[in-house]
């Protein structure tokens, strides 16, 4: 398994993440709900999106707080992809719930 961080400073991580695989939003979503740990940078390089983090506390554990950034990751991407491909459905359902209401 290849390296997927990469330790900056001593309090410091880098997460570089494919924008081929990851929107921007899903990015977002992620990090914010590591901002209660960490401080967080997200900088758009080439074809990666870079995220620094750097932890508020120093017996925070940032390794740890990476990788469960990943699996956030990939839950906000699902996220959007579902919201995607569903829109049509849930639409038509708001649609109809609130039908009587406009009569």
């Amino acid at each position: 398994m290849k390296d997927i961080f990469k330790q900056v400073e001593s309090n410091k991580l880098l997460l570089k993440i494919d924008d081929s695989i990851y929107e921007k939003e899903a990015v977002l979503n992620a990090s914010y709900k590591f901002t209660d740990k960490c401080y967080i940078n997200i900088e758009s390089v080439d074809s990666k999106i870079e995220v620094y983090f750097r932890c508020k506390d120093n017996s925070t554990n940032i390794e740890e707080i990476a990788l469960s950034f990943e699996n956030e990751l990939i839950d906000q991407q699902v996220r959007i992809n579902i919201g995607r491909e569903f829109k049509e459905i849930r639409e038509g359902l708001v649609k109809k719930a609130f039908s009587s209401i406009s009569k």
